[in-house]
């Protein structure tokens, strides 16, 4: 069978039962949120998909990826975009490369190292992060790695204070994924709106 939707399906499948099994001995997400990985974590990861989709970037760094979280997710939903997933932890690195290899992913690369260390041959133009820092922590610890004109796609709680403006940055958008987090959309101050 050749439909995109159903090779989605199959892979959500196979990705959310190595996360279960895996995150028994390795801390990939809660331990409390096993049973309930799908509404807990990937269906909220998928609502963030569709947000990134939209806004067609062509290479994205997924910033401290633990368990692949939103990164796998948004691979699987835009074949098109390259995804980096930045994990300097070593089993939760060694995860994501079984993840990559098994699921056969080829638009996903892992990055085994601190965000600080990156030396990457192409800037991305799009950065997602989340359960990483506060947005300005965020914001400067990437100064190094992005160019102008990179947005930053940000899984944040619908309780915690959002700045308007950060280290030239505004706050374009914010938008409910589920289970209590939302997406944000930070862009380059001067960009139009």
């Amino acid at each position: 069978m050749n439909d995109p939707m159903f090779h989605m399906e199959q892979a959500l499948s196979s990705y959310t039962a190595m996360l279960a099994q895996t995150g028994k001995r390795v801390n990939l997400v809660s331990r409390h949120d096993l049973p309930r990985l799908k509404e807990l974590h990937i269906e909220p990861c998928l609502r963030f998909a569709q947000i990134l989709k939209e806004l067609e970037p062509k290479l994205v760094l997924d910033l401290g990826s633990g368990g692949g979280l939103p990164g796998i997710p948004c691979a699987l939903a835009n074949p098109e975009t390259q995804v980096l997933l930045c994990e300097s932890l070593g089993k939760k690195a060694e995860f994501l490369l079984r993840v990559v290899h098994r699921l056969g992913l080829k638009n996903v690369s892992v990055l085994p190292q601190r965000i600080e260390q990156l030396e990457l041959e192409q800037q991305p133009d799009l950065i997602t992060a989340r359960f990483f820092g506060t947005v300005e922590e965020i914001l400067q610890i990437t100064f190094s790695c992005r160019e102008p004109s990179t947005r930053y796609l940000l899984i944040k709680g619908e309780d915690e204070s959002l700045p308007i403006q950060a280290l030239g940055y505004r706050l374009e958008s914010s938008s409910p994924i589920g289970n209590g987090k939302r997406a944000v959309l930070y862009i380059p101050e001067g960009t139009p709106a």
